[in-house]
Parts: C-alpha cells; structure tokens; sequence
C-alpha cells in the first residue's frame, strides 16, 4: 500500500454541479513531494503517463529478450525452456540442439586436439633445442679442458682446443702469461659451438 498526505479533508470545494461540471484552467504545477497537498495539473498526469509507458516498453523488451521457462497446459511453470531466435527457420530449443551441440563438440574438440598437437610439437622442438644446447655445453667443456699453456716464467703461449660430444662440436681457443717470478698466472681464452660464442678469463697467485 501506499501512503500519502492528506487522508484527512475537512471540507469540499466544489466548482460546477451534477450533469454541470466545470473544468479549472490555468493551474500551475502542484508541488510533487512525499507531504505535498497542492493540486497536479493535466500536463503533469501526462508527463507521468509517458514515464509509464516507457516503462511498460522496456519491461516489454524485458520480457522478448529474456529466457523463460515454458508453461504447463494449466498455465503454470515447467520444467524446460525453450530458446526461439528472431529467425524462427534458424530457432535453436534446448529440446532439439543435440545436433547442434554434437557438431560444437566435435568443432570444440578438433580445435581443441590442433592446439595439443601445437603445443605438443613446439615442446618437442624445445626440448630438442635444450638437448643440443646441453650437448653442445659438454662438448665446449671438453674442448676448453684441452688447452695447455706454457707455465715457465715470462712466458705468453697460446693454445686451442677441440672437444666433442654426442653429436655435438666445439672449437676453443686462448692465450696465457706466466709473471716473471712465476706467482702469478693469467689466461683469456673463447670458445664457439653452435654458431654461439662464449669467454673466458682466469687469474692465480702463488702465495707461499
């Protein structure tokens, strides 16, 4: 229920007579509030008939566009619910689609399946491309443990290395100095595997 303001009149104001009724012209706009008494006007009711009707509009757009269930014979509600697109020719119903959703399945699953095997194939290659890597890491180890220089004191020497490891080569290369007291020791050297290049510099001292 609703409430409003002035449920208690204690007179009447009575402008024209039975079988003579009169209309007021020319009424301002009644104030609209929840305690207002004034009087509303003829464009007023009509502007709130517009709302209403917009209203009515939406709730009727609410009702075509939203799903629902259907209804029993008696007029009440069932236990289904039945999708009808604008083209009826192309209505798709929960009680006919398993066609449709057999054929999205498989659609989803084939799509699905390409991307496995996508993945699937760009793994292998990593894993591939980290195997050779790894091989190619021994194999620069290998070639880099073979060179040899001159330990005598005073002495510059360079040196190169090769090394292999399952299928995998590498080249090593470098220079050494031994100081003239021969405490100390220093060595720069590269290597390459793969079409990948890589250094290397070490320094020792003799304390004692």
């Amino acid at each position: 229920a609703y409430t409003f303001a002035g449920t208690a009149p204690t007179s009447t104001v009575s402008v024209g007579d039975v079988g003579k009724e009169r209309t007021v012209t020319n009424v301002a706009a009644g104030r609209i509030s929840q305690t207002s008494t004034d009087a509303i006007n003829g464009s007023q009711l009509y502007a709130t008939n517009q709302a209403v009707e917009a209203m009515q509009g939406s709730v009727g757009d609410l009702n075509e566009f939203a799903i629902q269930y259907d209804k029993n014979t008696d007029g009440s509600k069932s236990n289904s619910v039945t999708l009808v697109g604008g083209d009826l020719g192309l209505a798709t119903t929960l009680d006919n689609s398993k066609t449709y959703t057999n054929q999205v399945a498989a659609t989803t699953l084939q799509q699905a399946n390409a991307y496995t095997d996508s993945k699937l194939s760009q793994l292998n290659m990593d894993m591939g491309e980290a195997k050779g890597e790894a091989r190619q890491a021994a194999a620069i180890g290998l070639a880099a443990a073979s060179l040899r220089y001159d330990d005598r004191p005073g002495k510059l020497s360079v040196a190169a290395g090769g090394g292999y490891w399952r299928g995998e080569g590498a080249v090593a290369f470098g220079a050494g100095y031994t100081s003239e007291d021969g405490r100390a020791r220093a060595n720069l050297s590269g290597t390459t595997a793969g079409g990948h290049w890589g250094v290397g510099a070490g320094v020792s001292f003799t304390l004692n």
